[in-house]
């Protein structure tokens, strides 16, 4: 209909092709970011050439105590906090006619399913909408829908308990109960010990550190305080921990995490919750 009579028929003729602005639209402004990214959402699937998280990684890692790679069917009926960029939602509606919805959420490690049951639904139904920041508060579910005979599940998801806006003022009054362990080793010297805190120094967060310093027949436990609180987690945390393991060349970052069972609020079967202290991770 064009009159294209070939594969190249589009393309300009030769004596165009000298000038290298042919065809081009001059003095284009860049195209937002923000608009950018929906774009290549919208077109690939997924955010290319950055993540609309990235600009608030800070930010968003003081609101949270896990990311969503550390969700394990392990953690099952243990509350955690997470955060991240609503990618879809899918609503439904119960065999007693009741809204529901299951939501996708993606922070800068993975994505994660969380299942929204009615009454959080309708009361959050103005923030679950796609590329929204939100933060959820829930328990782990590693079961099946089996039933009765309910088996873990090969993947973790989160039943929500409560759904707030990343920008919430809810948050101020939340701490995270996260701590960053060093096992540094007796044969360290001046100058590692002088690295370490450098690096430290780059890594500036709200989670407490704790050296625990080998010596012949003891270990000497000493909590930084203030000046070395530093970002356990995220792409920073995971930065300062290889670059902390590569200085001793032994693995000496801990992170531990220090969660509460969540309140037993709906009982899904006849199982007993299982007795687990809070975990450690790395």
């Amino acid at each position: 209909e064009s009159g294209q009579t070939n594969l190249f028929g589009m393309l300009p003729e030769a004596d165009e092709m000298d000038d290298p602005a042919a065809g081009l639209i001059p003095d284009v402004p860049l195209m937002p970011d923000d608009e950018r990214l929906r774009g290549e959402k919208e077109l690939l699937g997924l955010y290319l050439s950055d993540h609309p998280l990235r600009r608030i990684e800070q930010e968003l890692h003081a609101k949270v105590d896990t990311y969503v790679n550390q969700v394990t069917p392990d953690m099952e009926d243990y509350e955690v906090r997470i955060g991240g960029v609503i990618k879809a939602v899918r609503p439904i509606v119960t065999k007693t006619g009741k809204p529901m919805a299951f939501v996708q959420l993606e922070d800068l490690t993975a994505t994660i399913e969380v299942i929204v049951f009615t009454r959080l639904f309708e009361e959050s139904r103005a923030l679950l909408l796609s590329d929204n920041v939100v933060i959820v508060r829930g328990k782990v579910d590693a079961r099946s829908a089996a039933g009765e005979d309910e088996e873990r599940g090969e993947v973790a998801k989160i039943i929500a308990d409560e759904i707030l806006a990343f920008d919430d003022a809810g948050h101020e009054s939340w701490v995270r109960n996260q701590v960053v362990h060093l096992d540094v080793p007796a044969e360290a010297t001046a100058e590692q010990m002088e690295a370490l805190q450098e690096i430290l120094g780059r890594c500036a967060g709200p989670d407490r550190v704790v050296l625990h310093l080998q010596r012949a027949d003891e270990v000497v436990d000493m909590d930084l305080g203030e000046k070395f609180r530093v970002q356990g987690g995220g792409l920073a945390g995971d930065r300062a921990q290889r670059e902390i393991d590569a200085l001793f060349s032994r693995p000496v970052w801990r992170l531990e995490v220090i969660r509460r069972r969540a309140p037993e609020r709906q009982v899904t079967s006849g199982r007993q919750p299982r007795t687990l202290v809070g975990s450690a991770s790395s």
